[in-house]
């Protein structure tokens, strides 16, 4: 998913990124290098791991690389990117792999969070998370309980938060 992200950003043609729960992926400081306005938003203590990371190999990260700590739950943290974003610019919101651990009512408030974000600044949402439950299942045969020690390890159940398929998708999202 993550080459399949970049080539659907590449084609956007828009340099103003915002990705919600990057966790420890490179892809910001890769993108930040070739121009991009790039914002990392993810949970405290993921900033500041992140960015002991990158101090300790990168030794001239670039200005317009910003790693924030924020909840994509919460509006208020929303509000504090437009110190961040250029006005009058479109913007690509991507994530992956964040909605998986969301219960249905916080993916609506992520999905109203980025609505309310990109009928500000226009743009798009990039993200692979709408995977059905059947995807599951083919999940689990090629690793086995693969699932079930991710929820262990997460204490969320991601299991019961599943899309059943495309038109419960459409009606969450649309």
């Amino acid at each position: 998913m993550y080459k399949l992200i970049n080539k659907l950003l590449d084609k956007s043609n828009i340099k103003q990124v915002l990705e919600l729960a990057s966790g420890y992926s490179s892809r910001g400081l890769i993108y930040s290098q070739k121009g991009y306005n790039y914002i990392e938003l993810d949970l405290e203590k993921v900033v500041k791991t992140k960015k002991e990371i990158l101090n300790g190999i990168e030794s001239d990260i670039p200005k317009s690389l910003n790693i924030i700590s924020g909840n994509a739950l919460r509006k208020d943290d929303f509000k504090k990117l437009k110190s961040y974003l250029k006005p009058k610019e479109e913007i690509a919101v991507i994530n992956e792999g964040l909605l998986r651990y969301l219960t249905f009512d916080e993916k609506k408030m992520v999905a109203q969070n980025i609505y309310n974000l990109l009928s500000k600044y226009g743009g798009i949402w990039i993200t692979c998370d709408v995977n059905p439950k059947k995807f599951i299942d083919s999940q689990d045969k090629a690793l086995p309980k693969f699932n079930n020690s991710l929820s262990l390890i997460t204490s969320r159940n991601n299991l019961n938060d599943r899309f059943e398929d495309i038109n419960h998708n459409k009606k969450l999202f649309w």
